[in-house]
């Protein structure tokens, strides 16, 4: 018995193989499926967001262009998404429209692009567990790094399913039609401003409302009383915690004070703000001292006339290292200084809990700053509020000066005085 192969060309798909009804069911289902992967993965980077800030880490540092990438992809891979679960639901159960050679077809189909779905599904709970241990991974790194090739993963998706569906059915227009369709939407919900810091925003500006509200009255202050004005970007990394530029700016902004030039009231004031909210709490444990020392500080201090706008700001650098003392428990009258209800001073304590360490920088500062007052406490050329609150009779008695007179005696000759 002879068998004739006959040739089985492939038939064009219509809506009505699909079904009518089907086909439209399909294109909501598809379209409700990519806003709950969207809103998904979209709610729960901003709860790690979220979480963190209440940690006390950093916001992620975000850069426009990379929010924007960010949320382009999202979109892109939720729309490709979607188009997998319509064409699953398409396929679902075809056999009343297909011809009964083609049975089998919707079930290849149907279990590819689900394999797809869990696929996906799979790799962003594996990417969200990272974003757990490694937040880097969220944010202007990977678009620097990587760029549009990330664009590629939507690609896959959206053309994986059509070419297993054009392995069967002659869908060129079907798929030239979706893409486009697919990409006016991309390009279309692109321009919706939308960001997932926009709460752990919010939570920070709460959590850290003193130390936010203290910069921007120095900024303005500066600005106002001095005529200084700062850049942009040292503005935002003085509202940072652990961004790397931040730690460069605390090292740089030291070492002018270890040159023993005189330097601009411009920089005085900023190391003002960096003592004041201790913006070394996240780079502190290394062996790294961020701080110029107290006796770097008062040499400044008489470079400069005793009435002078220099010696007002040195003045209140000196008196920020002396809530150093008062926190590291050395001093009794906390209260008075009002610091207790900062979120700051949690960190400062973690900080100075081992200051009496010989290795913590924090135990050359606080040792320091306590000679020094010994000599502001004599002294009766600086008009200042600190010297008026170690010389007022309600201030805890003073602890004793440390060996370390002897040195600055060569230097400074009123310490020499303290040993008469």
């Amino acid at each position: 018995m002879k068998h004739e192969k006959r040739i089985q060309f492939k038939p064009h798909l219509t809506i009505a193989k699909i079904g009518q009804t089907r086909f439209w069911t399909g294109i909501f289902l598809g379209v409700c499926y990519a806003f709950i992967f969207y809103a998904f993965v979209f709610c729960i980077l901003e709860i790690i967001n979220l979480t963190r800030v209440g940690m006390f880490f950093d916001i992620s540092h975000q850069s426009s262009s990379a929010i924007a990438f960010e949320h382009t992809l999202l979109l892109g891979i939720s729309i490709s998404m979607g188009n997998h679960m319509m064409i699953r639901y398409w396929f679902m159960q075809p056999t009343f429209h297909l011809k009964k050679t083609r049975k089998q077809i919707a079930l290849r189909i149907t279990n590819y692009a689900l394999f797809i779905e869990y696929l996906c599904w799979y790799m962003l709970v594996e990417f969200l567990l990272q974003i757990l241990s490694n937040p880097i991974l969220v944010g202007s790194n990977t678009y620097e790094q990587y760029g549009y090739f990330l664009y590629l993963i939507p690609m896959y998706l959206f053309l994986g399913a059509w070419i297993k569906v054009s392995l069967y059915f002659k869908v060129w227009k079907w798929k030239l039609y979706a893409f486009l369709i697919s990409l006016f939407c991309v390009i279309s919900l692109s321009f919706i401003n939308v960001s997932n810091l926009r709460y752990s925003k919010i939570t920070y500006e709460k959590i850290f409302e003193k130390e936010l509200s203290y910069l921007k009255n120095e900024i303005s202050n500066a600005k106002e009383n001095y005529g200084i004005t700062y850049k942009t970007e040292t503005i935002a990394l003085l509202k940072c915690l652990d961004h790397p530029d931040l730690q460069q700016l605390l090292l740089n902004t030291k070492q002018k004070f270890e040159t023993r030039k005189k330097i601009a009231l411009k920089d005085i004031v900023l190391q003002k703000i960096l003592i004041h909210n201790f913006k070394s709490a996240k780079f502190d444990g290394y062996g790294i001292q961020y701080y110029p020392d107290p006796i770097d500080v008062y040499r400044q201090l008489k470079q400069v006339s005793p009435n002078s706008k220099e010696a007002k700001e040195l003045l209140d650098i000196l008196y920020e290292y002396h809530r150093f003392f008062i926190i590291a428990g050395e001093d009794n009258d906390d209260k008075k200084l009002s610091i207790k209800d900062s979120r700051r001073n949690y960190l400062l304590q973690n900080a100075l809990s081992g200051y009496t360490r010989y290795d913590s920088p924090y135990s050359r500062i606080i040792t320091q700053i306590n000679d020094i007052k010994h000599v502001l406490i004599n002294s009766k050329i600086y008009d200042h509020s600190f010297v008026d609150y170690l010389s007022s009779a309600s201030t805890t008695p003073l602890v004793p000066y440390s060996s370390d007179i002897y040195q600055y005696q060569k230097e400074f000759p009123e310490f020499k005085h303290l040993l008469e």
